[in-house]
C-alpha cells in the first residue's frame, strides 16, 4: 500500500504492470482524453512522461457509482476523527433546562406521564426533542464551540445551523444562529460578502443649461503622435458634446488650465461645475484661481429678448430641443438607476455604530509606448 498525494493506492507494485495491458477506472471525466490532449502545462507533461511505456485503457465511471473505490482511496488516518463538541457538564445542562419556565413545565409533565408534549422525551433526566438535546435560549453560547472553535471552522449561517440542529434544539435557534454568525468579527474581516452590494445608485442631477456642468478626464498611455501621448477630454453633461485636446508628458496644472480656457471657456463660457477624479488638477481650473475673480453669470435666453426674428426663432427651437433632451436623459437615468438597484441594497447606520470598511486598492496598469 502506498500513499500518493494524500490517497492510498492498493494493489500490485507499479513495476509489475510493465508489458501488461490494464484498465484504469476513474470518476474524473477530464482524464478520459488524457493521452489525446495537446501537451501544454508543465505539470501535465511531467505526468504524461511517467505514463509512457504502459499500456492501459481509461474507463470513466460516474462518481456516485464509484463508491467503493472512493471510500477505499481516502486517508485512513482521518477515519473516525470528525465529530462535534462533546458535553462534559451534564449537571449544568440539567439545571438550566429544569430552571427554564417552558422546558421545566414540559419536564414536569413528562415525569407525570402526560402525552400532550409530542416529540419531547426524558433520557437520564435530560430533555430531548426528536432525538436532539434541548437547551434553554440562555445557553446559546454553545455556538462558540460550533462556529468559532477549530471544529467549527467559521462556517456560514446555513451550514452552522445544520450542524447545530443535528444535535441541539431551542426555540428561535435559526434567528439566534443567523445573528451570531452575522456578528462574527473573524467572518466579517476575512470572508467575501455574498449578498448584494450596499448602497443604492444615486445619479447626479441633470443640469438645465448646456456647458453649465462638464466632465473631464485624461486618456493616458497612448502611442506618441507629434510628441503627444495623452488626450484631455471635456464632455458637456447635457448635450454630450465633447472636446478632445492632445497633451505632452509631463504636464502640470498650468498647462491643463491653458488648454481648458482654449477648448471650453473660449467657446462655451465658464462652467459652473467640473466633475472629475483628477482632484489636484481640478482645483487649479476654477475661475477664481485662474483670474482672481468670481465667474461672470451668463443669462439664459428669454423670449422677446432679441429683435432679429430669425435669431428669435432659432433660439426658441433650441430651447424646445434642450427641454426634450432633458426629458429623455432623465428617463435614461431612471432606467439605469432601476437596473443597477436590482443588485444593490439600501443600508443605513446609526450615529456611533462601528462598521468594517473594506479597502481595495486600485492599481492602474498603464502600457506606455516610448
Amino acid at each position: 500500500m502506498k500513499k500518493v498525494d494524500g490517497y492510498c493506492v492498493c494493489g500490485l507494485e507499479v513495476a509489475t504492470l510493465l508489458g501488461r495491458r490494464f484498465i484504469v477506472r476513474t470518476d474524473q471525466q477530464s482524464l478520459r482524453k488524457l493521452l489525446e490532449q495537446h501537451v501544454i502545462d508543465l505539470q501535465y507533461q511531467k505526468w504524461v512522461v511517467k505514463l509512457l511505456g504502459y499500456e492501459f485503457d481509461i474507463v470513466y465511471k460516474l462518481g456516485k457509482h464509484n463508491l467503493a473505490a472512493g471510500a477505499l482511496s481516502r486517508k485512513d488516518v482521518e477515519c473516525g476523527v470528525m465529530g462535534g463538541p462533546q458535553w462534559r457538564q451534564w449537571d449544568v445542562v440539567r439545571n438550566e433546562v429544569s430552571n427554564d419556565i417552558v422546558f421545566g413545565k414540559i419536564m414536569t409533565g413528562l415525569t407525570k406521564g402526560l402525552e400532550e408534549y409530542k416529540g419531547f422525551e426524558l433520557r437520564q433526566q435530560l430533555l430531548w426533542y426528536k432525538d436532539r438535546l434541548v437547551l434553554p435560549k440562555s445557553s446559546a453560547s454553545i455556538l462558540e464551540e460550533f462556529h468559532r472553535s477549530s471544529m467549527g471552522g467559521h462556517l456560514g449561517m446555513e451550514r452552522t445551523f445544520q450542524k447545530v440542529a443535528a444535535k441541539l434544539f431551542w426555540p428561535g435557534m435559526r434567528s439566534d444562529i443567523k445573528e451570531f454568525v452575522r456578528n462574527c468579527e473573524v467572518c466579517q474581516r476575512n470572508k467575501v460578502l455574498g449578498g448584494s452590494s450596499a448602497g443604492l445608485l444615486q445619479p447626479i442631477l441633470l443640469t438645465l443649461k448646456v456647458w453649465d456642468e462638464i466632465t473631464m478626464d485624461f486618456i493616458d498611455g497612448l502611442p506618441k503622435s507629434k510628441g503627444c501621448s495623452v488626450i484631455m477630454v471635456f464632455v458637456d453633461r447635457l448635450s454630450k458634446y465633447a472636446h478632445f485636446a492632445p497633451l505632452k508628458h509631463p504636464f502640470d496644472a498650468t498647462i491643463v488650465a491653458d488648454v481648458f480656457v482654449k477648448e471650453v471657456v473660449k467657446l462655451h463660457g465658464i462652467p459652473q461645475v467640473i466633475i472629475s477624479d483628477q482632484d489636484k488638477v481640478i482645483t487649479m481650473l476654477t475661475f477664481k484661481v485662474l483670474y482672481g475673480l468670481e465667474p461672470p453669470t451668463i443669462s439664459k435666453y428669454e423670449e422677446g429678448s432679441t429683435r432679429d426674428q430669425s435669431v428669435e426663432e432659432m433660439l426658441r427651437e433650441r430651447n424646445v430641443f434642450i427641454d426634450e433632451l432633458q426629458i429623455q436623459l432623465m428617463k435614461a437615468q431612471q432606467r439605469m438607476k432601476d437596473q443597477a438597484n436590482k443588485h444593490r441594497v439600501d443600508r443605513e447606520f446609526k450615529v456611533g455604530e462601528l462598521v468594517f470598511l473594506k479597502l481595495q486598492p486600485i492599481i492602474k496598469n498603464r502600457c506606455i509606448l516610448g
